[in-house]
């Protein structure tokens, strides 16, 4: 019955509010309770907060395999997180330049998806970069697959974009970008709040300013946010992000 099945789901969100860790899948759940949309590999777009708590009790990353294992070798459907191959400081030839630059370095790796900066300007709210139909059905993952987010809105939850910082973000050329010394700072432009609205003075003059007087907002990917809010001059060369924005089914072979 419909009473039978509220009470059902409102005790369900009882027991994941206790799970204090807002940045875990079971955190998420908790604030998506009582609709919470899993991947599509699944079938179901949306389960009640019960069946989800299901899911989050045995981990995200162990659902998402036994599911693609169920689907009879069906690719996980995905949306990949990248860092382009150098850093870059806040003068990126506005964000068209650091579209293309993310466009150009996957496609120089022989990924067909399109990528696109993860980043806030004067012309994007970075939370509108993924296609609407997708900002909820996909998991975010790193280029080996690794699950960062639950999907995309997860980032945007008021948390910072709070991630595993164990799961490694890799370059389009397979390099960890927390550990490999070609970036010494472990920063990351974004110039959003921690809603991914754009935020007035925090994108380096629409990301054509290299100069230290001006400035835009950065997060420290070692306290494991993607969106922390550090304000730096746009002179420093930090970790730039490409968001794979849509699924593009890989051709197949003949």
């Amino acid at each position: 019955s419909s009473s039978s099945r509220k009470g059902a789901v409102e005790g369900c969100g009882t027991a994941l509010r206790s799970v204090p860790s807002a940045g875990t899948p079971r955190g998420i759940a908790a604030q998506q309770c009582p609709l919470v949309r899993v991947p599509t590999c699944c079938s179901a777009r949306v389960v009640s907060c019960a069946a989800f708590h299901v899911i989050v009790r045995m981990s995200f990353p162990r659902f998402l395999e036994k599911c693609n294992r169920s689907q009879s070798g069906s690719p996980l459907l995905t949306l990949h997180l990248v860092a382009l191959n150098t850093p870059l400081s806040g003068d990126m030839r506005g964000i068209r330049g650091a579209d293309f630059q993310c466009y150009q370095q996957a496609r120089a790796m022989g990924l067909l998806s399109t990528y696109r900066a993860f980043l806030s300007s004067h012309l994007q709210d970075l939370a509108t970069v993924v296609k609407k139909g997708e900002r909820f059905s996909l998991p975010i993952v790193n280029l080996k697959g690794e699950v960062l987010f639950i999907n995309w809105m997860a980032i945007f939850s008021g948390d910072g974009g709070a991630f595993e910082p164990r799961v490694p973000i890799y370059s389009f050329d397979g390099r960890n970008v927390m550990t490999d010394p070609s970036w010494p700072q472990k920063m990351v432009w974004h110039g959003s709040s921690a809603a991914g609205i754009r935020t007035t003075s925090g994108y380096c003059e629409a990301w054509r300013a290299g100069d230290a007087a001006v400035t835009g907002q950065a997060s420290a990917l070692q306290s494991g946010r993607l969106l922390g809010q550090h304000t730096r001059g746009c002179s420093n060369r930090f970790v730039v992000l490409c968001v794979e924005n849509s699924y593009v089914a890989e051709p197949r072979r003949t």
